[in-house]
């Protein structure tokens, strides 16, 4: 199709929805939460491109509010409350009624789209059969530690990963048989990428066979083939996260609200490692990142945590209970920080280890491992 041709047919079309009506399918949520604060309620656009602001309101004193929103296709969205809260669906055009009682929000009850009680329930399965598992382990694992009893320690940490694997195994499966785009979307963000390149690989073709009508998929699949370092429509867009390639550039906020760069830190090796102080398995990673910060300080090597917290008093009370010394920086915007897009960040903990050239020399190296990449690399 010719330019002219293509414009000529954007008229047509235009002129056509105008005589007919909308163009975009109009759905409302109404909302029921039982001894809620008095807080504005965001709905936000959950996209490829990030998260957009389309509603906000605020609730009657019993708690009740409605939200509405246009979009053309099945659409995943999160309802944000105060406190970090939040709940995640995906309509098309369906009407959604949700009932919860503050402050136990997850527990909440989701009617109306089909693809909204889909993803409900397989958060639920996810929090029920794993969440809770995992909780549980990393108890059991603390107090091993806690008691030098490294039998059961490397017990637990081996049930530990068994249960990672089925976790990874059961969202791969979610995502590649579900009907909805936007319930695909959400569980492939779960995958840790890096580890799972194959899978995504085959995400890829998969997506564009199953959903070749979505314009939601469409962008997935850009998403993912930019990611692998391939590109699409020849953009020629590869991947910058790679061992052998220089570390994307870093600015953050430090914990006194000055400037923190990566560049600051040229002549040294640096682990850049990324967490949040609501990320459990993070939190459980910072005593090994301790612990190679102390063996390796005195050998022109140092660390540079950057967080995706989004309160700061969480991210500074994090901070001192687990003895992070060195420097901290954050953008304070979650999953929105610049640092999630230029080091294609799927989920937390995850570090990059550069030498003083700024080289990417390893990727997600954590416990023995990195001790074992710092004796060898750091003299």
């Amino acid at each position: 199709m010719t330019n002219r041709s293509f414009i000529h047919y954007l008229i047509v079309a235009s002129l056509f929805l105008i005589s007919c009506g909308k163009s975009n399918s109009s759905f409302q949520v109404k909302g029921s939460i039982q001894n809620l604060p008095t807080q504005t309620i965001f709905l936000e656009e959950m996209g490829v491109a990030g998260d957009v602001i389309v509603d906000s309101t605020k609730a009657d004193k019993e708690g009740n509010f409605t939200l509405q929103a246009k979009n053309e296709e099945a659409t995943l969205y999160r309802i944000k409350f105060s406190d970090n809260a939040f709940i995640i669906f995906s309509t098309a055009d369906k009407d959604i009624s949700i009932k919860a009682e503050w402050p136990n929000i997850e527990n909440y009850t989701i009617s109306g789209a089909p693809e909204a009680i889909e993803i409900k329930n397989f958060i639920t399965r996810i929090r029920e059969d794993y969440i809770r598992n995992f909780n549980t382990l990393y108890l059991v694992l603390d107090t091993a530690k806690a008691r030098q009893d490294d039998a059961m320690a490397e017990k637990v940490t081996a049930d530990i990963n068994q249960l990672s694997a089925s976790l990874t195994s059961f969202v791969e499966s979610y995502t590649d048989t579900t009907h909805y785009v936007p319930n695909a979307y959400f569980a492939m963000n779960m995958l840790n990428f890096n580890a799972e390149r194959a899978f995504f690989t085959a995400l890829s073709s998969n997506m564009a066979g199953r959903f070749s009508n979505s314009k939601l998929a469409k962008a997935i699949v850009e998403k993912i083939n930019n990611s692998l370092g391939g590109n699409t429509g020849n953009s020629g867009v590869k991947s910058q996260i790679a061992v052998g390639l220089q570390a994307p550039a870093i600015e953050v906020f430090g914990i006194d609200g000055t400037t923190v760069r990566l560049a600051d830190y040229r002549g040294k090796y640096v682990l850049i490692d990324f967490w949040a102080s609501w990320c459990k398995p993070c939190r459980n990673e910072n005593p090994n990142v301790v612990k190679a910060f102390n063996a390796f300080q005195n050998k022109n090597f140092t660390v540079f945590s950057v967080s995706l917290d989004t309160e700061k008093d969480n991210w500074l009370a994090a901070i001192k209970s687990d003895g992070l010394t060195w420097k901290q920086g954050s953008e304070l915007k979650g999953w929105e920080s610049k640092v999630v897009r230029d080091y294609q960040l799927e989920a937390i903990p995850s570090n990059c280890l550069i030498d003083p050239n700024g080289k990417i020399l390893a990727i997600n190296i954590t416990g023995d491992e990195l001790q074992k990449a710092l004796q060898e690399l750091v003299k």
